[in-house]
């Protein structure tokens, strides 16, 4: 199956939590904006698509991510130097811009 068709499949991956099954697109749309904050200095953008993720790398390559486990690997994979979601000054940079 090619990756188009795949994206509507209708599954659901089990780190999209029992939250997002009343507004899934919704809960899609945050991920994908904090994914994006998270991968910026890699130089991948992620969007919200269907229903999973579209990435683009830096040098305009396209890829689409089914899930959250597939979106991290991806930005792994097109970006420059993959950052750790976990790291303390990360963690501090994404809470200033959204003002928490």
């Amino acid at each position: 199956m090619c990756g188009f068709c795949g994206t509507f499949g209708g599954h659901r991956h089990w780190g999209a939590g029992a939250v997002s099954a009343s507004r899934p697109a919704a809960m899609r749309l945050r991920v994908a904006r904090f994914a994006g904050d998270t991968a910026k200095e890699t130089g991948v953008r992620v969007s919200a698509w269907g229903d999973g993720y579209q990435l683009v790398g830096p040098t305009g390559r396209r890829e689409l991510a089914p899930d959250l486990s597939a979106l991290w690997i991806g930005i792994d994979r097109l970006g420059r130097n993959m950052p750790d979601p976990l790291d303390p000054a990360l963690l501090s940079r994404l809470e200033g811009e959204r003002g928490e």
